[in-house]
């Protein structure tokens, strides 16, 4: 046997596991929140209007509307940042959501709602019927505001 012959092959191979654990309450403060109204998520996420830059985050609902989980899905830059629906609903797959719901901010402070950001909630509700998990908001945080696509409007952080 030459030393050519008796080398041995290594490839790499990766295994993924997904599991519930139990994490500090202070960590992820949202979990366990009941995510009712645009008012009560925009508060769990208020301190995203201290953000230099753009970050998305989607909220994995159950069917009593309490908050699951929720995934970091996008860091972009001072003036945008970018959401699809592959990486918004692939979490929320993997996390059996019912419901979810995006929030993201804008760092100018001015919680009004892009081109970009009304497209981006069409296709989302567009995706999200297909695949049989509903999308109930989608909420932009400002400084001390923010916007809520589901009611269409503002509201003033108290």
């Amino acid at each position: 046997m030459t030393a050519k012959e008796n080398r041995s092959v290594y490839i790499r191979e990766a295994t993924v596991r997904y599991r519930k654990r139990r994490v500090p309450k202070k960590t992820y403060h949202c979990i366990g929140q009941d995510a009712s109204g645009p008012g009560k998520v925009a508060s769990l996420f208020k301190n995203m209007q201290m953000e230099t830059v753009e970050k998305g985050y989607v909220l994995h609902l159950n069917t009593q509307r309490i908050i699951e989980s929720f995934q970091l899905i996008s860091i972009g830059t001072i003036r945008s940042g970018y959401l699809s629906p592959r990486e918004v609903f692939h979490g929320a797959l993997l996390a059996n959501a019912d419901r979810i719901i995006c929030v993201h901010n804008h760092p100018s402070g001015n919680a009004k709602p892009s081109e970009e950001d009304k497209v981006l909630t069409v296709a989302l509700e567009n995706a999200g019927e297909m695949i049989g998990i509903k999308l109930l908001d989608h909420i932009i945080i400002g400084r001390n505001s923010c916007y809520s696509f589901t009611t269409g409007g503002y509201q003033e952080f108290s």
